[in-house]
């Protein structure tokens, strides 16, 4: 009786040490990914790209976080956000992580786990277009209304329809990106990847983390274009992640050199091609557009992520920024972005 019993406790001994290192080994090959994705197009990009050369000879991984970088952060996890004279803000306790903050001031009025690595499932979609547009900017055989001949594999992208949709069967640059910027369109920024990556949306996804290196986002890696989800349907393809400090530098990098987009995000809706009888309708997915002074940005869902926003706010001489993620709900999403927003207002006036 007793050997039996020791026996079967040694199995399961041996069971758990190998559902251990079976998991170690998980999270390795998961590491070496990362490395590998990055990797691999490293030596190209820079030889094609020479003004991300300095960037992609940075480290993949930097132990060493230079404060004076992340500063305005440092204190975030310590502040009280209870109340701002006397205004207390909405409950977040349905809210994984975010923050409010005003830029003209630098004050952060309100923030939340602002350094925990998260998924960001569409709000990808703004690093996305900017490097597309650094791209734009730096080849000359290339311009806005350039036109990119949609691909099957562009076509068939899940959770979209734009690129079945559109009545051409090739489409201009600037309508890939508006449709990746409203309607969150995993098809345009597929496409786009494609075409920019010379066939190979791996090589953009590159592009697209030097990119995030060069604007110190140090705790994102990305490794699709467009935010789809990988570890919930396919668990040896990662989710993008991030933090909400570094979704914060590059919102400050859109504000300060892309700010034309705020000229797509701030609009409702749109049709492309426009004119045409047989234009797609392009929805804007952001809640908050019909508030005044609201000017974009980004909305992003997935199953791991949750529901996230991130929104620009331009208004009575302060520009805010409010990024919301993880989220159990769209209503719930909505609801706090816009009552966070709303309080900000009334809490900036008396500070």
């Amino acid at each position: 009786m007793h050997r039996t019993m020791l026996k079967a406790s040694i199995c399961l001994l041996l069971l758990s040490a190998v559902i251990y290192v079976c998991g170690e080994y998980a999270l390795v090959a998961r590491e070496l990914e990362k490395f590998q994705l990055l990797e691999e197009s490293k030596e190209e990009l820079a030889k094609n790209h020479p003004s991300l050369s300095t960037a992609l000879k940075e480290p993949i991984v930097e132990e060493v976080i230079e404060p004076e970088e992340e500063k305005v952060f440092v204190s975030v996890e310590n502040v009280n956000f209870q109340k701002i004279n006397g205004l207390t803000p909405p409950s977040d306790r349905s809210v994984g992580a975010g923050i409010l903050l005003d830029v003209k001031t630098q004050k952060i009025l309100w923030g939340k786990n602002v350094t925990e690595e998260i998924p960001i499932a569409s709000l990808t979609k703004v690093l996305t277009v900017i490097t597309v547009l650094d791209e734009v900017r730096r080849r000359e055989d290339v311009t806005m209304k350039t036109k990119i001949k949609i691909s099957s594999s562009a076509r068939s992208t899940r959770s979209s329809s734009f690129l079945r949709k559109h009545p051409h069967s090739e489409v201009p640059i600037d309508e890939l990106l508006q449709s990746a910027m409203l309607k969150s369109a995993n098809d345009s920024c597929q496409l786009l990847a494609e075409f920019f990556g010379e066939g190979d949306s791996k090589r953009f996804v590159a592009m697209m983390n030097a990119k995030a290196r060069s604007l110190k986002m140090k705790h994102s890696m990305f490794f699709n274009p467009h935010g789809l989800p990988g570890a919930y349907y396919k668990p040896e393809r990662p989710d993008n992640t991030s933090t909400i400090a570094d979704l914060t530098l590059l919102v400050f990098e859109v504000m300060e050199n892309y700010s034309g987009i705020f000229n797509w995000t701030s609009k409702q809706s749109m049709y492309l091609p426009k004119g045409h009888p047989r234009a797609v309708y392009v929805p804007n997915t952001n809640p908050l557009v019909p508030i005044r002074g609201v000017n974009g940005l980004k909305t992003g869902f997935t199953l791991n992520a949750g529901w996230c926003l991130i929104t620009t706010c331009n208004r009575d001489g302060h520009f805010y920024i409010s990024i919301v993620t993880g989220c159990k709900s769209k209503a719930i999403r909505n609801s706090f972005s816009r009552s966070l927003l709303l309080w900000g207002f009334k809490a900036i006036d008396k500070l």
